[in-house]
């Protein structure tokens, strides 16, 4: 899957999943896809070809994540997917993140 593909459609079978972002030096963070929420239902630019979207992760209590562009596996992808997070909050499991699509 291809990131100009990602759709709220084709990423909520992911809720619930691990995504794995891997560092130099055999780091990793291990992030939860814990929701994924629909934003605007109509567009109001008509080039706009996907329903805006936002995922929610949650991270590691131990590890905040600066917002950036992380490299970010599924198991079940071929290839990482290089999404945008921006750290939100701290919940109870770790800190929580989200990724905006438009």
């Amino acid at each position: 899957m291809q990131l100009n593909e990602i759709t709220w459609q084709t990423m909520e079978p992911y809720v619930g999943g691990t995504f794995r972002i891997d560092f130099a030096g055999g780091q990793h963070v291990d992030l939860k896809l814990t929701d994924v929420k629909k934003v605007l239902d109509a567009h109001l630019d008509p080039r706009l070809t996907r329903d805006s979207f936002s995922l929610y992760f949650v991270g590691p209590a131990e590890t905040l994540l600066p917002q950036a562009i992380y490299p970010m596996r599924h198991e079940t992808l071929d290839e990482p997917l290089q999404i945008f997070i921006v750290p939100i909050g701290k919940v109870p499991e770790g800190f929580r993140y989200e990724a905006v699509f438009t």
